[in-house]
């Protein structure tokens, strides 16, 4: 459905949807660079308990925007009974992983596996989840990840 036909309502959604993901993706992307010691000025900025706590406010609002979804889908009967109950055991998986990362049981290596699972979920079920087709979720996250990841970067650069 094109954006001009949604309520607005709907576009805050799908926007607070995208701006979540796309902080995900950056999230995912500095930490693999800090794992292999590419931006250490960042890691004050994006791996303290504040930024942590981002990222997981963040995950668990895309996660349960995913269960309430998968949830009316499985109750209309759009998915086969197995599919959605797997992907409801995916959906609480990760949202106990992004707990143990965020109480610190799990290294922060794992944001980048969490983040590219909920982004993989997300752009598969972009249509389902969102209410768009893949192509034009997927340009709107890009251009949303590339102004998240230059705020970031110019941050920790000022910082």
């Amino acid at each position: 459905m094109p954006l001009d036909k949604k309520s607005n309502k709907q576009i805050v959604l799908l926007w607070a949807s995208i701006i979540t993901l796309a902080l995900c993706v950056d999230y995912a992307l500095y930490s693999l660079a800090s794992s292999i010691a590419l931006f250490s000025l960042v890691d004050k900025i994006v791996f303290g308990s504040l930024g942590i706590a981002v990222w997981g406010i963040g995950v668990f609002f895309l996660l349960v925007r995913m269960g309430y979804n998968l949830e009316l889908h499985l109750v209309r009967g759009d998915y086969e009974t197995a599919l959605a109950v797997g992907l409801l055991a995916t959906v609480t998986a990760l949202a106990i992983s992004v707990v143990l990362v965020i109480l610190g049981f799990v290294g922060i290596v794992a944001i980048a596996p969490i983040s590219l699972v909920v982004l993989s979920l997300s752009l598969l079920f972009s249509s389902e989840f969102f209410g768009m087709k893949l192509v034009p979720f997927s340009f709107r996250l890009v251009c949303v990840a590339f102004v998240i990841g230059l705020i970031i970067a110019a941050a920790g650069f000022l910082a």
